[in-house]
């Protein structure tokens, strides 16, 4: 049995939710995947982009792992194949590299696709888009928005292997035109609308 149908029998026979646990030290992680196969539960390892990203940005904090690594380590010891790789707080402006370099918000989210890129590869099932920050002022709520589309648009298409056929959607526009249907927002009900864009509900994508 896969683990997304692994998941969703866990969830809906217990009637329970699916644990997320920040991987903040290597006995952290140690601790998830030990409990997660000593007791058939699955759970999640959910690192930001400070704690875990890909090489090509520098890793994170937690045991300078890149993202390539800290997703070998888990798989290598997961014998039971119950830890999920997830990502918390993907988006521009979400590896400290990109603020401490003043990334316009072209680049910014060119560096974002990247890191979603390399998760993917890498095998993450669950990616959290959050298009929340900017370090150049604050964007209107359908801004927030046009960039969440911008990335959700891009893992699908890199998760398909088709990514090079998406151009970038980040550089100014006159007339900008965004796909129907629209993502469904965690925490949101259908339709909704985020009053500012501080307190925009940010996309969770999974396979």
């Amino acid at each position: 049995m896969g683990l997304p149908r692994v998941i969703e029998r866990f969830v809906t026979n217990r009637r329970v939710t699916l644990l997320g646990v920040g991987p903040m030290s290597v006995n952290c992680v140690d601790a998830a995947i030990e409990l997660a196969c000593d007791y058939a539960v699955p759970i999640m390892l959910i690192a930001s982009r400070r704690q875990v990203d890909c090489a090509e940005l520098g890793g994170g904090y937690v045991n300078n792992w890149t993202t390539e690594e800290f997703a070998g380590y888990v798989a290598a010891r997961d014998r039971k194949r119950m830890t999920v790789l997830a990502r918390d707080h993907g988006g521009p402006w979400q590896n400290p590299v990109e603020i401490r370099r003043g990334l316009p918000l072209a680049e910014a989210m060119e560096s974002a696709k990247r890191s979603y890129a390399a998760d993917i590869r890498a095998g993450f099932r669950i990616l959290h888009i959050d298009t929340s920050v900017d370090i150049h002022g604050r964007p209107s709520a359908e801004e927030v928005l046009r960039r969440v589309f911008e990335l959700y648009e891009f893992c699908h298409a890199e998760r398909s292997g088709s990514a090079a056929r998406w151009p970038s959607k980040s550089a100014p526009r006159s007339s900008p035109a965004w796909p129907t249907p629209w993502p469904t927002w965690s925490g949101c009900s259908p339709g909704s609308r985020p009053s500012a864009p501080r307190t925009a509900c940010p996309s969770r994508t999974s396979w």
